[in-house]
C-alpha cells in the first residue's frame, strides 16, 4: 500500500511540477493549440509508466536502449524563410528517435516538410501559387513553368490555325475513307484535285504554323534573360556570396590558405570548402547508413522479443560487425587515402555580395587588360587561378569532382550504346508490326471486296494501339536506363547531370517515337492508309499524357509505403519508406519534347493531332506543378543551361517539322492532274528563316543576351540570412559512428540487471511479510486490521532506507525505485535546439544543457553539418 501510494504521490507531484514549469515559459515557447492533443498523450504516456510500476521502467530502458538519433534526410532548401518556421521544419526532419511502435504519423509528417518548395514563411506552396514563387526552388524550375505556358499559349494559336485544314480534309475526304477511319483528319487524297487546295488550305497554314513556332523560340530567349535577372534580384541564395577556384595546386589546397588569398583580393571570408576527392568515401558512408537502418530494424526485432541481453547473437553481431568495418575505412579513407588528395577545386564564400564581386573583378582581367592597364591578376604559388561563379550548394556532386572529362565522356558512350540497343529493340518490333499490318490488309481487301472498308479501318485501328503501346513501353525502358546510367557518368554538378540526362532523353525519345514511325514505312504515299503513319501517329499522341498522370498518382511510391509500412520495425526504417522521390527537371524537359515533337511533325498533315497536344501539354503542366508540390523533393536550385538545351533541340524539331511537311505536300502536288508546284519556293522560304534564326547572333542585343549578374546585393551578410545553404564536402565531416549507441546499450543492459534485481528482491520482501501477516503480525498484534498500523506510522526517510535491520532492508529497494520514478515524472523532456559546434559532426556527441540544469549528451543526425542546427528531445 505504501508501494502505489509513492507512485499516486509521485504523479502529483509531476503535475504540480509541470504547472509551474509551463507559468515559468516565455510567450515563444508555449505550445501551439493544435500539439495539445500530442501533449496530451505524453502526459497519459507518464500516468501509464508510474502506474504500471518496475514492469514499465523495464520496457521504457529496454526501449532506450535502441534509441538513437540519426536522421537520413537533407535539411529543406529554404531561401528566404522566418526562423521559426524553419526551425519547425528541421526538428520535424530529426524525428527519427526509435520509438516502441514506429508512428505513421510522424513519417507522413517528416515527407512533408521534405516535399515541394516552402515560401518565406516557410509554408508549403500551393497549386495556385504564382510562378515567380516556384524560382524559390532555382531559376530552372520557374524556367521550365514559364516554358509550358508559352508552349499553351503556342499550340492555342496553332490549333485555331489548323482548324481551317482540318475542316476541309473532314469535308472532302468523307466520301473517300470509311466513317470509322481516324486519318480522314488528314491530307489523305482530298488535295489530289486541285493545285490551290493544296496552296490555300495545306501550304498556307504550315507556313504560319513554322512562323508561330519561331516567334515562340525567341520569345523563350528573351524571358529566359527577363526571369533570371528577376530571380538574382528577389532571392538570396549561397552563390550570391561565393566564387568557384578550379586549377589550384595540389600541395597548396589548405582552406587556410585558400582563406588567407581571398581575403588580401576581395574580403572577409564566410566559409572555405576545398573539393577533396571523396567519392569512394560517399560509397562507404552510403552503405553505412543502409546497414545503420538495418541494424537497428534487427536490434528492434530483438527488443520486441524480449531479448535485450543477447543483442550480440545471429545477423545483429554481424551487421554490427559491418558496421565497424565500414566506419574503419571511411577513418582510414578520410585520413590516408584518396580523402586527403586535392582535386584543385575549392568553393569560397565571402561574408558580402561586393567583396565576391572585388574578387571576381580582379581574376576576370584578360591578357590585353593587363597589357594596358598595367594590372597583372594576382597568381596563387605562381598559377593564374580559374574563377567563375559558383554553382548552389544543392547543385554540387562533391563525389564526382576528382573525375575528368574525358573520364565522363567515356561513361557516356556506354549509355548511348545501351540506349541504341533498346531503340533497336524497338524498331524491331515496329518493323514486324508494318509488315504484318501490310499483309493482312492486302488480304482483307482481296477477299472482301468493297465490304472489306470496315474491316481494314478496324485492323488498322488495333495497328496503330499496338504500335502506340510497343512506342510507350520502349520510352519507359529507355527512361530507367538512361537515367541510371547517366548517373554512372559522374558529372560534377546536378546541373550538368540534368542537362546530360535531358539531351540523351529528348533524342531517344524523338526518334523512338516520331523516327522510327517513319523508317519503318518509308513510302510517303502509304501514311495515308488505314494503320499507317499518320493513324499510329495519332494514337501515339492520345498516349501521350499517360506517363504524365503517373507523375500525379505516385504508383510505385504509394505502393512501397502501402505495402512495406507494416513491416517497419523502427522510425528510421518507416521513415526510409516515406521518403519522397528526387525532382529531376532534366526528364521533365525531355517528357515535354516528346510530347511537342509529336505535334510539330505530325501536326501540320494531321491537325487534329495539334488539338491533342494542346491537352497534353495542359495535362503536362497540372501534373509537373502537382508533382513539385505535393510528391517529389524540392527540385536542386540549378541554372538556365537546361533551358538553353531545351531551346536549341526544339530548333531542330522545327526544322524535322519543315522537312516532313515539305515531303507530304509534294507527294500530294505529285497527284494533282494540273500540277503547278507553289510548295517548294514556300519550303525554301522557311528553311532560310530556320538557318536565319540558328546562325543570327542576336546574342548581341541586351535584352537576348545571356544574364550575368555584375552587382552585389548591397548590405545584406551571408550570416545574417536564416537557412541559406553552405558548401561543406562530406568527407570534411566528422566520420558516423555506432559506438556511441553501443556503449548505451551496454549501460541500458546494466540498468536493466539492476532493476530485475531489485524487482525480484521486492517481490520477496512481500512474500515475506503477507506471510508474517497471516501469522499474526511482526510484533504479535493479531488480525489484518492491526497488521497495517506499523507500515503507517512514519514515512520512509533516505536515512532509514540506509540502515541496518528489518526496516532498513525493507524500504532501501522500494525507496530507491520510488527515487527513479518520481525523478522520471518531474522532469518532463523537451525539444531543445541544438547547434552543431566546429569539430564535431554526424555521429559525434554535443554536450546540451536540461531545462532542470543537468547536462546530457546527444547525437548528432547524420546529415548534419558544422554550423547547422537539429532539435533533440532532452
Amino acid at each position: 500500500r505504501l508501494y502505489h501510494r509513492l507512485l499516486a504521490a509521485g504523479t502529483g507531484a509531476a503535475d504540480r511540477t509541470r504547472r509551474r514549469e509551463s507559468r515559468r515559459l516565455p510567450r515563444a515557447m508555449v505550445p501551439d493549440k493544435k500539439h495539445d492533443d500530442t501533449d496530451k498523450k505524453h502526459d497519459d504516456t507518464a500516468v501509464v509508466i508510474l502506474a504500471t510500476g518496475v514492469h514499465a521502467v523495464e520496457a521504457a530502458a529496454a526501449a532506450a536502449a535502441a534509441a538513437t538519433t540519426t536522421a537520413n534526410a537533407a535539411p529543406v532548401t529554404v531561401r528566404t524563410s522566418s526562423k521559426r518556421k524553419f526551425n519547425h521544419m528541421q526538428s520535424v526532419l530529426e524525428m527519427d528517435v526509435d520509438l516502441k511502435k514506429p508512428d505513421v504519423g510522424i513519417a507522413r509528417e517528416r515527407s512533408r516538410v521534405q516535399t515541394g518548395i516552402k515560401d518565406e514563411e516557410g509554408n508549403q506552396l500551393s497549386m495556385n501559387s504564382r510562378l515567380t514563387e516556384l524560382g524559390r526552388a532555382g531559376l530552372a524550375t520557374e524556367l521550365f513553368f514559364r516554358t509550358m505556358r508559352y508552349c499553351i499559349i503556342a499550340f492555342a494559336i496553332l490549333s485555331a490555325i489548323g482548324s481551317i485544314p482540318l475542316a476541309y480534309n473532314v469535308q472532302l475526304n468523307a466520301g473517300v475513307y470509311s466513317s470509322l477511319s481516324v486519318v480522314a483528319t488528314t491530307i489523305g487524297r482530298c488535295c489530289q484535285h486541285d493545285w490551290r487546295l493544296i496552296l490555300y488550305f495545306q501550304a498556307i497554314p504550315w507556313f504560319f504554323i513554322v512562323i508561330v513556332m519561331v516567334t515562340f523560340l525567341y520569345v523563350l530567349r528573351y524571358k529566359q534573360r527577363a526571369i533570371a535577372e528577376y530571380n538574382d534580384k528577389n532571392f538570396l541564395t549561397a552563390s550570391d556570396f561565393s566564387v568557384r577556384l578550379r586549377a589550384i595546386p595540389l600541395d597548396h589546397s589548405t582552406e587556410e590558405e585558400l582563406a588567407l588569398f581571398a581575403t588580401e583580393h576581395g574580403g572577409t571570408v564566410a566559409h572555405v570548402a576545398v573539393g577533396w576527392k571523396c567519392a569512394e568515401y560517399i560509397v562507404f558512408l552510403n552503405q553505412w547508413k543502409q546497414k545503420q537502418i538495418e541494424w537497428r530494424e534487427c536490434k528492434q526485432e530483438r527488443v520486441d522479443a524480449g531479448k535485450l541481453a543477447t543483442l550480440t547473437n545471429g545477423k545483429v553481431e554481424v551487421l554490427q560487425k559491418e558496421l565497424l568495418e565500414l566506419e574503419s575505412e571511411m577513418f582510414k579513407n578520410k585520413a590516408v587515402g584518396a580523402g586527403g588528395e586535392a582535386t584543385g577545386t575549392a568553393f569560397i564564400t565571402f561574408e558580402t555580395g561586393d567583396s565576391k564581386m572585388e574578387f571576381m573583378e580582379v581574376h576576370a582581367r584578360s591578357w590585353w587588360r593587363e597589357l594596358f592597364e598595367f594590372k597583372i591578376v594576382p597568381r596563387y604559388f605562381g598559377v593564374k587561378l580559374i574563377v567563375d561563379v559558383a554553382t548552389e550548394p544543392s547543385d554540387v556532386y562533391w563525389e564526382n569532382i576528382e573525375f575528368g572529362e574525358w573520364a565522363v565522356f567515356g561513361r557516356a558512350i556506354i549509355t548511348l550504346l545501351a540506349t541504341g540497343v533498346l531503340i533497336g529493340a524497338s524498331a524491331t518490333a515496329l518493323t514486324f508490326l508494318a509488315r504484318a499490318k501490310d499483309s493482312e490488309i492486302a488480304r482483307l481487301e482481296a477477299s472482301q471486296g468493297d465490304s472489306g472498308d470496315v474491316l481494314v479501318a478496324q485492323y488498322g485501328r488495333g495497328i496503330s494501339v499496338m504500335a502506340a503501346v510497343i512506342v510507350n513501353i520502349g520510352n519507359q525502358a529507355i527512361n530507367v536506363a538512361i537515367s541510371y546510367l547517366t548517373k554512372l557518368e559522374r558529372r560534377p554538378t546536378k546541373t550538368d547531370y540534368e542537362e546530360s540526362l535531358y539531351m540523351k532523353l529528348a533524342v531517344a525519345y524523338v526518334i523512338n517515337t516520331v523516327v522510327l514511325i517513319l523508317f519503318v514505312q518509308p513510302d510517303a504515299t502509304q501514311w495515308f492508309e488505314e494503320g499507317g503513319v499518320y493513324a499510329q501517329a495519332l494514337y501515339i499522341a492520345l498516349a501521350g499524357g499517360l506517363p504524365e498522370l503517373n507523375k500525379i498518382f505516385a504508383l510505385v511510391m504509394r505502393c512501397r509505403r502501402l505495402c512495406f509500412s507494416c513491416t517497419a520495425n523502427t522510425q528510421a526504417r518507416l521513415n526510409q519508406l516515406w521518403e519522397p522521390p528526387d525532382s529531376t527537371m532534366g526528364e521533365y524537359y525531355a517528357g515535354l519534347t516528346k510530347i511537342l515533337a509529336t505535334g510539330l511533325v505530325f501536326g501540320p498533315a494531321m491537325p487534329v493531332i495539334l488539338y491533342v497536344t494542346l491537352v497534353n501539354l495542359c495535362l503536362a503542366f497540372v501534373a509537373n506543378k502537382y508533382a513539385v508540390l505535393f510528391v517529389t523533393k524540392q527540385p536542386a536550385a540549378m541554372d538556365e543551361g537546361l533551358s538553353e538545351r531545351f531551346r536549341d533541340f526544339m530548333s531542330f524539331v522545327v526544322l524535322a517539322s519543315v522537312c516532313i511537311m515539305f515531303v507530304v505536300l509534294d507527294v500530294t502536288v505529285d497527284g494533282v492532274r494540273n500540277k503547278v508546284d507553289r510548295v517548294t519556293p514556300i519550303a525554301v522560304v522557311l528553311i532560310l528563316i530556320w538557318v536565319l534564326y540558328f546562325t543570327c547572333p542576336v546574342s548581341v542585343l541586351p535584352c537576348f543576351r545571356r544574364y550575368v549578374s555584375k552587382e552585389s546585393h548591397g548590405s545584406h551578410s551571408f550570416h545574417s540570412i536564416e537557412g541559406i545553404q553552405t558548401y561543406y564536402n562530406p568527407v570534411s565531416q566528422p566520420v558516423p559512428s555506432i559506438q556511441p549507441q553501443l556503449l548505451r546499450d551496454e549501460k541500458a543492459a546494466k540498468a536493466l540487471t539492476l532493476i530485475k534485481a531489485k524487482n525480484a528482491k521486492i517481490k520477496g520482501l512481500k512474500i515475506r511479510h503477507d506471510q508474517r501477516q497471516k501469522s499474526g503480525g511482526l510484533f504479535g498484534w493479531g488480525g489484518e486490521k492491526d497488521a497495517e498500523s506499523p507500515l503507517e506510522l512514519k514515512s520512509p526517510q533516505p536515512q532509514e532506507a540506509k540502515g541496518e535491520g528489518f526496516f532498513g532492508s525493507i524500504f532501501s529497494p522500494s525507496v530507491a525505485l520510488s527515487s527513479i520514478l518520481l525523478e522520471a515524472a518531474e522532469y518532463r523532456p523537451t525539444p531543445t535546439m541544438v547547434k552543431v559546434p566546429e569539430g564535431v559532426g554526424p555521429g559525434g556527441l554535443v554536450a546540451v544543457e536540461r531545462s532542470d540544469g543537468q547536462t546530457v549528451q546527444v547525437r548528432v543526425p547524420s546529415d548534419a553539418y558544422v554550423g547547422s542546427t537539429f532539435y533533440a528531445t532532452v
